[in-house]
């Protein structure tokens, strides 16, 4: 697990993304980091950055096969955590659960994260 690593989505067009999380198999020192590699990319959402971590990046992840895609917004109430997972029949992201207080999950490996003591 990494932040602040390319993402290199095609050679070409040369088209690279920097997710805010990234869990991936590999060296972290050899970048960027390939798809192939990737197990989950997981995106904090900003008033910035709405469309493309709603639509544009689940899109572009998706059609490389990233396997996992998190958002993680800011409510009133605190966080909440949006996790999907890649449908192989339909090659775009379905719903796997809306987590607020704790996000408790066992895909793509088990994981307990207390949201409330991240904001």
């Amino acid at each position: 697990m990494t932040t602040g690593v390319d993402l290199r989505l095609t050679d070409v067009p040369l088209h690279n993304r920097r997710p805010d999380v990234l869990v991936f198999d590999g060296d972290p020192d050899v970048l960027p980091v390939r798809p192939h590699q990737v197990l989950l990319a997981v995106e904090i959402m900003s008033k910035g950055s709405v469309s493309a971590d709603r639509l544009d990046k689940p899109a572009e992840y998706a059609t490389v096969g990233i396997p996992h895609y998190w958002r993680i917004e800011q409510q009133n109430s605190g966080l909440i955590t949006y996790t999907h997972i890649l449908n192989a029949t339909t090659g775009s992201y379905a719903s796997s659960g809306a987590h607020t207080g704790v996000l408790k999950t066992g895909q793509p490996f088990p994981v307990a994260i207390d949201l409330d003591a991240l904001s």
